[in-house]
């Protein structure tokens, strides 16, 4: 690969993330024990609203549940998706089909070991809990005092779009073959880790 003006070998991991982008996708397989049943209906509600708003569709807000299921190709010959889980999955449904979905919240004041300040878990599809997941984080958000002429503005640590995203990152980019949960941690070094066993997301402004 190329860094720079030269030619460098290119490291095993990445070659893995290349290889496994060209397989099949598991997120688009189905879960042959899962039923339709096992999706939420108001996360499913909450989604189709913004789908509608985002697309500018206004038909999409009157369409039903199991044809919005078609359309976003989240049930596949009455099958659900393990995508379908991840977002829309009931807690019993994920606990039973696929555990490592589980997001767990972590919140450490230093990068010594032991037991975390705060700590929550999820293990529910993703459109149940992501604004659950922004409030615990922004309870570490705290104000900055920047200096503007005479003016003294107070600015968030962190910015909430580019922490979402950090948070969607995490969970939309991590291999669901291999066990381990998704882990958010704010309070440290920025960073974004997938394909591993334990995605992550972690940052400090």
């Amino acid at each position: 690969m190329r860094s720079g003006e030269d030619l460098v070998p290119m490291l095993p991991d990445m070659i893995k993330r290349i290889l496994d982008e060209a397989g099949p996708d598991f997120s688009a397989e189905t879960c042959a024990e899962a039923t339709i049943d096992d999706l939420g209906k108001s996360a499913l509600e909450d989604f189709k609203v913004r789908w509608a708003t985002k697309s500018g569709i206004a038909a999409i807000r009157k369409s039903d549940i199991r044809q919005l299921r078609a359309d976003a190709e989240l049930v596949i010959d009455d099958k659900v998706t393990h995508a379908a889980l991840v977002l829309f999955g009931k807690h019993e449904a994920l606990s039973r089909h696929l555990p490592q979905a589980e997001v767990i919240f972590e919140y450490r004041s230093s990068d010594a070991s032991g037991p975390p300040q705060q700590r929550a878990a999820f293990t529910q599809g993703f459109f149940s809990f992501y604004d659950e997941i922004w409030r615990l984080a922004s309870l570490r958000n705290d104000l900055q005092h920047y200096q503007s002429g005479l003016f003294v503005l107070d600015i968030p640590t962190f910015n909430e779009r580019a922490i979402r995203e950090a948070i969607l990152n995490a969970i939309c980019h991590r291999d669901y073959r291999l066990a381990g949960s998704t882990i958010i941690r704010p309070g440290l070094r920025f960073t974004e880790k997938f394909d591993t066993r334990n995605s992550s997301a972690s940052w400090n402004g």
